[in-house]
C-alpha cells in the first residue's frame, strides 16, 4: 500500500507547515503525515491485531525473521527498507512496506508518523552477505555510520511519532549453534 513512500518535503502555508510524503517515481503527494489516522485494531482481513510494530531494517537477516514472527503473532507490521526491490518480500510476509532511508531524517519522521507504532524494532545493519576481509573493511565504516546517524534519526523519529517503546538488536552471532531464534538463556559460543 505504501511501497512508493521514498522522499519527504515540507509544505508551508499561511497557517501551518505540514510534512508530505511523496513518491520519487511519480512525484505525486501520497499522504500528509500528521493528519494520518489508521485503524490499528484490525488487519486487512478484519482480524484483531495486538498492536503496531515498525521494524527498521525489516529485510535484513534478523528483520526478515522478526517480521514473519510478528505477523504470525497477530501484530500489524510496517517494515522499512531502503531497497525498493525488497518491498515485495515484505508484502508477501504480511507487512506493509515503507521504503525509506534512515539518513533522510524528515522522510523517516514522516514514515513513523504514518505508521503510528506501539513499538519500534531497530534491526538496522549494513553488513555484506558474504563476509570476506575485503567486503568487511568497507562495511565497517558504513555500518558504524548507520549505527551513529541512523540510530539517532530512528530514535528521534520514534519519539516524534509518540511511540515510547523501542527494542534494538544486539550481536546475534554470540550464541553457540542451536535452534533458532535464540533465547536469552541459550549458551554463548566459546570464542
Amino acid at each position: 500500500m505504501y511501497d512508493d513512500i521514498i522522499t519527504s518535503r515540507y509544505q508551508t502555508g499561511a497557517r501551518k507547515s505540514k510534512h508530505l510524503l511523496s513518491c520519487r517515481r511519480t512525484g505525486q503527494c501520497l499522504q500528509s503525515a500528521p493528519d494520518v489516522r489508521m485503524d490499528r485494531s484490525k488487519d486487512s482481513r478484519g482480524t484483531d491485531m495486538k498492536g503496531t510494530v515498525f521494524v527498521a531494517g525489516a529485510t535484513g537477516v534478523i528483520g526478515t525473521s522478526l517480521v514473519r514472527q510478528l505477523v504470525e503473532g497477530g501484530w500489524r507490521v510496517f517494515g522499512s527498507t531502503r531497497n525498493p526491490q525488497r518491498a515485495a518480500a515484505l508484502r508477501q510476509a504480511g507487512a506493509e512496506a515503507l521504503i525509506v532511508d534512515v539518513f533522510d531524517a524528515p522522510a523517516l519522521n514522516a514514515a513513523l508518523a504514518l505508521a503510528q507504532p506501539d513499538v519500534v524494532a531497530h534491526q538496522l545493519t549494513d553488513l555484506p552477505p558474504e563476509r570476506t576481509p575485503q567486503s568487511l573493511s568497507a562495511a565497517i565504516e558504513r555500518n558504524a555510520r548507520l549505527r551513529r546517524e541512523g540510530t539517532r534519526n530512528l530514535i528521534q523519529a520514534t519519539l516524534a511519532s509518540g511511540c515510547r517503546r523501542m527494542v534494538a538488536q544486539s550481536i546475534a552471532w554470540a550464541y553457540a549453534p542451536g535452534p533458532l531464534p535464540h533465547q536469552e538463556t541459550d549458551p554463548l559460543d566459546a570464542l
